[in-house]
């Protein structure tokens, strides 16, 4: 790293770094570098000797700093775009949506900018916690001057900067340009209240858990918008697994755990869709069912549970459910007011979020017929009004 005195003489500030990318300094006088190719964030402080604050890192590249002194960085190979406390505590934000982010900005309202090579978009990070594109088609390329910055493409974006008036200037890399815009507060394209929340399997509202299965319900999105949706938990992407005109689906992030609360945000095409303010438990237990709320349930040799094929008692079903939380806490089930024995509960391979119980049916006085069946974990019991066939 070298420095431009204001005298216009020119000499090394830091020697012995490997690739430095990015550098910002702070009110102390102290000066942060990425050292990429060497997978560092160095500090020099203001009597000029330099110690590494991070290592290990994959391509660091951008620097920000707020008011607070916290220090915002990408990892362009990551990818990730992080936050380093005062207190040292390291926080990922936006994870899962970057592909390739490296320059990064703050302004005055606390609000971050990310150049994302890899997306061909300018993300924002605003200082509530919600993610949306600002620029940027998300396809490579050159047009868009003069007209909405989300229909504009842009060519491998690498740097932003953050001016006065909330104008910004972008670095288009492919472009070799320089491109300015000035970002508007995004809208909401659907009323709030249209949009619900609901547990997969019980399809009412309540208490999420980490990892559980979760539909969003009255979005007027159809499968088609699939590629532009994306749904975040405060600034954590959860993954979509279905969308078509009925439901959105995805699975409840599982690092939401500890939380009391979380805000979802739906953003299609980089405009925030709906905004839905849920709780957070440690189990929130639900069992799939059929239509006439029926357990969705396997007999031991695989076929459907049903009054008119009822599990033996004494035999192993299996139940299909979600909710469980990642805190390993174990599943007790009730059928027909009865202890049911566990000999299996896993997420079924290939089917993130569903749970899957193996349990023996109780025999001895347990009456045939369609009895009640419970799943139990930790201080949360499944819906009521589920039933399995029983002779």
């Amino acid at each position: 790293m070298r420095v431009v005195g204001r005298n216009g003489i020119i000499w090394a500030m830091i020697a012995g770094l490997s690739s430095p990318g990015y550098t910002v300094s702070d009110r102390q006088g102290n000066f942060y570098i990425t050292d990429t190719g060497a997978g560092t964030i160095v500090m020099m402080n203001s009597s000029g000797v330099s110690s590494a604050v991070l290592t290990n890192l994959q391509s660091p590249y951008g620097l920000a700093l707020d008011g607070n002194g916290n220090l915002y960085f990408t990892e362009t190979s990551g990818p990730h775009v992080r936050r380093l406390g005062r207190d040292g505590s390291l926080t990922s934000l936006g994870e899962g949506i970057w592909r390739a982010p490296q320059g990064i900005s703050l302004d005055s309202s606390g609000n971050l900018f990310v150049a994302d090579s890899g997306l061909q978009q300018i993300l924002e990070i605003s200082s509530s916690g919600q993610i949306f594109a600002i620029a940027g088609t998300g396809t490579a390329g050159l047009s868009g001057d003069g007209g909405d910055a989300l229909s504009a493409q842009l060519g491998y974006p690498s740097g932003v900067c953050t001016g006065p008036g909330g104008t910004l200037y972008i670095a288009d890399s492919g472009n070799n340009r320089i491109r300015q815009l000035t970002p508007q507060t995004t809208s909401l394209s659907a009323p709030l209240a249209l949009v619900s929340a609901v547990n997969a399997a019980t399809l009412q509202p309540g208490p999420l858990a980490p990892g559980m299965l979760l539909d969003l319900l009255g979005t007027g999105l159809a499968a088609s918008d699939a590629p532009n949706v994306q749904v975040m938990f405060d600034t954590i992407a959860a993954p979509v697994l279905t969308l078509d005109t009925s439901r959105l689906v995805v699975q409840v992030p599982p690092q939401v755990a500890g939380q009391q609360s979380a805000n979802i945000q739906i953003v299609n095409q980089g405009k925030l869709l709906a905004q839905i303010p849920v709780g957070i438990a440690a189990t929130a237990p639900g069992i799939f069912t059929t239509a006439a709320g029926q357990a969705a349930a396997n007999n031991a040799d695989g076929s459907v549970n049903s009054p008119t094929n009822p599990a033996p008692r004494g035999s192993v079903i299996a139940l299909y459910g979600t909710g469980e939380g990642v805190s390993g806490l174990p599943a007790i089930v009730s059928i027909g007011g009865y202890a049911a024995e566990v000999l299996y509960q896993g997420e079924v391979a290939g089917y993130p979020g569903l749970l899957q119980i193996n349990a023996r049916v109780p025999a001895g006085y347990v009456p045939p017929g369609n009895l009640s069946v419970v799943v139990t974990i930790g201080q949360a019991s499944s819906q009521t009004g589920v039933t399995v066939a029983v002779n």
